[in-house]
């Protein structure tokens, strides 16, 4: 926990497999397994997401198979449905998309041509997994104050916080990555039609999301999503918004937030070339 609470930079990932280790060498301990198993990939992912890096995939491939009822390849002409499963399996199956999503887009093996197939398997794979959420994947209370950028959004359970944070961000990731159609590239309304819809809109949703959650743990699990996203902002509302929550967050419960900010602010003031420009 100590090395949690470091700056990126000093964080050794030590406490990764050291989570996992203390569950594994204890079978008899009354604790899921599964459960630690999920935390600790949540952990790694924050790490591939603050480092631009793939993450492992086998491991979680395996665990999908065995407690999520796994995840279709694709979508066949008649949609066929995923399996019925407990709302903590459905943020597994959200937590096994994104950490695709991190490693499609950011796996520098990868060739063009077989990053965009991966791409559109991925898109198909998040429209299933959103329009087959269950109901109680649903906010309780939906709404935005005039003078706030992000809308909010509460919910039930921390599950659901967990799986819409996956949702959103693998939604974004992929909207930046995909190659939009030919005609949309060189038609610069259309562009920004597209940004704001596959892009600034989830971020803002995510932003909400992750701001409006009353529980530390959920909070904690989408600020390194919101601080590597925040990138592609460039209006001043949201800027501001998002700085003030993370600068916020981090003097009320000492997570370390300031090398996101720092970099925040250096790419839009223009100090820092932002990967996305």
């Amino acid at each position: 926990m100590a090395e949690q609470f470091s700056e990126m930079q000093e964080d050794m990932r030590c406490h990764l497999m050291g989570a996992s280790s203390v569950f594994s060498r204890n079978p008899d301990h009354a604790f899921d397994g599964a459960v630690a198993f999920w935390v600790y990939k949540r952990q790694s992912i924050r790490m591939a997401v603050l480092n631009e890096e793939p993450c492992d995939m086998e491991e979680m491939v395996e665990d999908m198979d065995a407690a999520c009822g796994g995840l279709d390849t694709g979508v066949d002409a008649d949609g066929r449905s995923l399996a019925p499963v407990s709302d903590e399996a459905w943020a597994n199956r959200a937590t096994y998309l994104f950490a695709r999503a991190c490693s499609v887009c950011w796996d520098t093996t990868l060739a063009d041509t077989a990053r965009d197939v991966l791409l559109e398997d991925l898109a198909c794979l998040l429209a299933q997994w959103h329009d087959r959420v269950p109901d109680t994947y649903q906010p309780w209370a939906r709404y935005q104050t005039p003078d706030d950028p992000f809308p909010t959004l509460r919910y039930v359970s921390t599950w659901h916080v967990v799986g819409w944070q996956y949702y959103y961000g693998a939604k974004v990731l992929v909207g930046l990555y995909r190659r939009p159609a030919k005609d949309t590239q060189t038609n610069v309304l259309a562009l920004s039609r597209y940004m704001e819809a596959e892009v600034l809109t989830p971020t803002r949703i995510l932003c909400g999301i992750t701001i409006a959650s009353p529980a530390f743990g959920s909070t904690i699990n989408g600020t390194a999503l919101i601080s590597w996203l925040g990138q592609v902002f460039s209006n001043k509302d949201d800027q501001t918004r998002l700085l003030t929550f993370l600068t916020d967050f981090m003097h009320r419960t000492k997570w370390p937030n300031e090398t996101c900010c720092e970099k925040l602010r250096r790419i839009w003031s223009g100090e820092s070339r932002s990967w996305v420009q």
